[in-house]
């Protein structure tokens, strides 16, 4: 058996700990999975819940580097001896694994796109991110330009896409009974913002967008589920625009299959992305998607085949892309049998898992050589 300690400092939960709480819940029996995580990080209780091995300590949140937690996080890892450290936006947790001879994989979960197109690694940083890690994994094809401008050696490289596990699909009675807990009509159509609030998830271009669709369109509510750094910000400029109408922002919803049951549309309207679990998540219930043309996306979402890409920031074009879905019933019933089509050939989590497990398996082949 394969001990793996996963590290990540997120106190939110973003797509790395979906991701982690998915690759936790399909693992097969060859690993054993424990969970480093800073103290009052919402992920913590989640993981703990679906019967996780969670460790917490007091160590710097929300933060890839902290050079006062080393100490700390490398006597853990020597008492724990894993076999792989495998990292998530903590580069803290590499190098602590560096110096207790831990191999180490990181996960590259977003596409920045600044790092692609103009920011240059020092020559002393890509051999620094080159020599802290002896494999990548990237969520999205998008992330490999990323990873290799970080200086990471292509042969350490493994694409292996975001995968989650299928949302059950609820009754017209638990849908409605769902529609009423939130005060939507059911008669309603819903769109779905699923989303940590940070400003690079574009929550306020997904308020304007819904002010534009509803210009046109009265019969629509749209729900934004999640918590961030911006969420006042967001609900003041739903208050600010007039739009609390239309717009229900409902928090950290810890079982979205219930949002996501009552979705007709989900709208990704995000400045920098990789490649969304929340994207993958309605696509396993068969709901179409409008996302922006930024990094993982247009892999996910194909335009015109399980859903519409609009350019980031154009507010017309995705209110018009949301629209046309929800107008045009042979458009919408077509683009959600390939949305579930596309779901069950690629994304499913335990295809994830099992590619997951078989790249820990190759780190550790090295190691023997």
């Amino acid at each position: 058996m394969i001990k793996v300690l996963h590290v990540c400092s997120d106190t939110n939960i973003g797509g790395a700990g979906k991701y982690l709480l998915n690759l936790f819940q399909s693992a097969s029996s060859t690993v054993d999975l424990f969970f480093l995580l800073p103290r009052h990080s919402k992920l913590a209780e989640v993981l703990k819940n679906a019967g996780a091995k969670v460790i917490e300590l007091n160590i710097t949140a929300d933060k890839s580097l902290a050079i006062k937690d080393v100490y700390k996080i490398s006597r853990l890892i020597n008492r724990l001896n894993p076999d792989i450290v495998h990292t998530h936006a903590s580069l803290t947790s590499r190098l602590c694994s560096k110096l207790c001879n831990k191999k180490v994989i990181y996960t590259r979960h977003y596409v920045d796109a600044l790092d692609v197109n103009t920011q240059e690694v020092s020559r002393f940083k890509k051999a620094v991110n080159n020599a802290l890690c002896d494999g990548v994994i990237g969520v999205a094809n998008e992330t490999l330009d990323v990873i290799l401008k970080m200086g990471i050696d292509k042969d350490k490289v493994k694409i292996i896409l975001n995968g989650v596990a299928p949302i059950n699909m609820y009754s017209v009675e638990e849908k409605d009974n769902i529609k009423h807990k939130y005060n939507i009509p059911n008669d309603k159509m819903v769109i779905l913002l699923l989303s940590r609030l940070s400003k690079e998830k574009g929550a306020d271009i997904f308020v304007d967008v819904v002010g534009k669709i509803v210009e046109t369109n009265k019969n629509v509510i749209a729900i934004i589920a999640g918590t961030g750094k911006e969420e006042q910000n967001i609900r003041d400029l739903i208050e600010q625009k007039g739009m609390t109408q239309y717009i229900r922002q409902v928090g950290f919803i810890e079982n979205v299959a219930e949002v996501l049951n009552i979705t007709d549309v989900i709208l990704n309207t995000s400045i920098t992305e990789a490649q969304s679990l929340s994207l993958c998540e309605a696509m396993s219930l068969g709901i179409p998607a409008v996302a922006t043309n930024t990094g993982g996306n247009p892999s996910l979402i194909k335009h015109d085949y399980n859903g519409y890409i609009g350019d980031v920031g154009n507010i017309t074009q995705l209110a018009f892309f949301t629209n046309k879905l929800l107008n045009d019933d042979i458009i919408y019933k077509t683009m959600s049998q390939n949305a579930l089509k596309e779901f069950k050939s690629h994304h499913i989590s335990t295809i994830m898992s099992k590619q997951t497990e078989e790249f820990y398996k190759h780190i550790l082949k090295q190691v023997k050589k």
